[in-house]
């Protein structure tokens, strides 16, 4: 130990060098500042104990001065691990290491406590990093500063252990490699997901999910510049790609809104002027307004809202038209149900000329009244048909029964399903047909047959007329069908020589464009009149192209309009 001052001066100076520690007559240990003041980092007592002190408090010990070493605090000086030491020069070198740290005047050993109090600052610094570096959202720019500072460690003027600081920097850096690593891949993972729903069409979902990932981007982090430069640029592309898809459908459907409730808007003015005017055709207005119904719903959506408004508005129209239209029909009703009770009542009587002139007024006065509605007048004329049918049914039983000339009837209506059955075989089935008609008019002229033989001979002569116009159809069938198959062979002709005229066309317009070619390169008289020639040739054959197809026109109308 000594009682006076014990300097330490910076590596490689002259005893009379920059003095950087001081070890007073205390055992104190002072760092020197440039400006000469003293900064108390610790004591070293008479054994040789080093211990970090503030003024206030002395710390546990950090080395132990054991002859010309420095080791770290151990029962057994002599097998603790070393330090540092320092030689007869007053040079204190670190462990396994020849870099001097400084100079210790006299080569006093007790200089050694500068630098291992010196370890406890570079450590406290290394925690203040690793504290910010951990406190950081973004980690990524301190990797620098950490690399250097692992890189500058070992030239620290310190006696500790330089190597454990290292290590500590570099899991420190190898924890924002790993965290860089992981923010990569959900950077990654947001954009492979982004720009898998960039083509969707199911906006509200989609723009849900788009505006989640967007949120989760943001609290991911740095990932390094390039990298989050490249996986932005993906991400931020996708989402402007379904975004603009998005708005562009937007629109889209906005102008077919528009478009649909022109269409809507148009109806309902149609609407007004159907149910517009004091007297009213109902079956014709009623028609219309089925129809703008129809046209209604292929008109498209505008939109809920304004499809329920303009719903609204055409309901306002059509409404009391059909209450009017309704009253109307009930008030028809009224009137053909008793026009039916009439012709019931009068259907059972026997007064066969008055009765039958008072129906056929009924009938009148039926066709006068207007419709109530389409089932009701199906109904009520099948009730008033009926009647009817009941009186002057019963009125012709009784004037058959008057006709006693049965049996010349008969045979003048067989004598003419004689003819029909002949006229089946006939070899001209349209003029088989036309005498058919003559036999048909013949047979009305001709008064009723016995009942019992009346449906027998009608099933005769009705089979041999179907006969006789089938006949008819058949051969007209033939005959088109032959006409067809005419057309189509012409046809084929045409469309052959028209591929033929094309195809030749082409040729010459491809050995055209050569001499074009070639005349911009090099005119000659020559060239010109082959171009000229050519040219000339090409007109030909596309006049006679074009005559060909409209052959081919008036071909095909005759193909569909048939045999005249």
């Amino acid at each position: 130990m000594s009682d006076t001052e014990i300097s330490i001066r910076v590596a490689g100076s002259s005893p009379g060098g920059r003095i950087i520690g001081v070890i007073d007559q205390d055992h104190k240990v002072h760092r020197q500042t440039p400006s000469f003041t003293r900064e108390l980092l610790g004591s070293v007592d008479a054994d040789g104990i080093v211990r970090l002190e503030d003024g206030q408090a002395i710390g546990e010990p950090i080395a132990m001065i054991a002859g010309t070493r420095v080791v770290t605090p151990s029962l057994d000086r002599a097998t603790a691990p070393v330090l540092g030491f320092i030689n007869d020069a007053g040079e204190v070198r670190p462990s396994g290491s020849d870099r001097v740290l400084g100079v210790v005047d006299e080569a006093n050993p007790l200089g050694m406590a500068f630098f291992a109090l010196a370890y406890p600052r570079l450590v406290v610094e290394i925690d203040e990093l690793e504290a910010e570096v951990r406190a950081a959202k973004n980690k990524l720019p301190f990797r620098d500063k950490i690399r250097k500072r692992a890189e500058t460690l070992s030239d620290s003027d310190v006696l500790g252990d330089v190597t454990a600081l290292v290590a500590r920097l570099a899991r420190l850096d190898s924890e924002i490699e790993t965290e860089v690593g992981e923010r990569t891949a959900a950077k990654e993972r947001l954009a492979t997901e982004a720009e898998s729903l960039a083509d969707s069409t199911d906006w509200k979902a989609t723009g849900e999910r788009m505006k989640a990932l967007f949120e989760e981007w943001k609290t991911v982090g740095s990932a390094g510049k390039e990298a989050d430069e490249a996986l932005w640029a993906r991400f931020s592309s996708a989402r402007e790609q379904f975004n603009t898809r998005r708005k562009t459908d937007f629109e889209e459907r906005q102008a077919t809104r528009s478009a649909a409730r022109e269409r809507k808007e148009a109806l309902i003015a149609q609407a007004e002027t159907a149910v517009a005017g004091e007297i009213l055709d109902y079956r014709s207005v009623g028609d219309k307004l089925r129809s703008i119904q129809a046209k209604w719903k292929e008109a498209g959506s505008a939109g809920r809202t304004d499809d329920d408004e303009l719903w609204g508005r055409l309901q306002a129209i059509t409404k009391p038209f059909y209450e009017q239209r309704s009253a109307w029909y009930t008030a028809n009703q009224e009137a053909k149900e008793a026009l039916v009770a009439k012709a019931e009542e009068l259907s059972a009587s026997d007064d066969w000329n008055g009765t039958a002139n008072a129906l056929k007024a009924l009938q009148a006065e039926w066709k006068q009244v207007g419709t109530a509605g389409r089932e009701a007048d199906e109904a009520l004329w099948t009730k008033f048909r009926a009647a009817n049918q009941a009186f002057f049914g019963q009125r012709e039983k009784v004037a058959a029964d008057r006709n006693r000339n049965f049996s010349d009837n008969l045979s003048a209506k067989l004598e003419l399903v004689k003819k029909a059955q002949q006229l089946r075989w006939a070899p001209d089935p349209f003029t088989a047909a036309n005498e058919a008609k003559q036999l048909q008019a013949q047979w009305k002229e001709i008064g009723p047959v016995p009942r019992e033989k009346s449906d027998e001979i009608w099933k005769q002569f009705r089979e041999a007329c179907d006969k006789i116009f089938a006949n008819v159809q058949s051969a007209r069938n033939r005959r088109e069908n032959e006409w067809t198959d005419r057309l189509k062979e012409a046809m084929d002709r045409k469309l052959e020589q028209f591929g033929e005229i094309l195809r030749s066309i082409d040729r010459d317009q491809e050995q055209l464009d050569r001499l074009n070619q070639q005349l911009a390169v090099k005119p000659t008289p020559d060239l010109e009149k082959r171009v000229k020639e050519l040219t000339g040739r090409i007109k030909d054959k596309e006049k006679r192209a074009s005559s060909i197809e409209e052959s081919l026109f008036e071909i095909r109308d005759k193909v569909h309009g048939g045999v005249d």
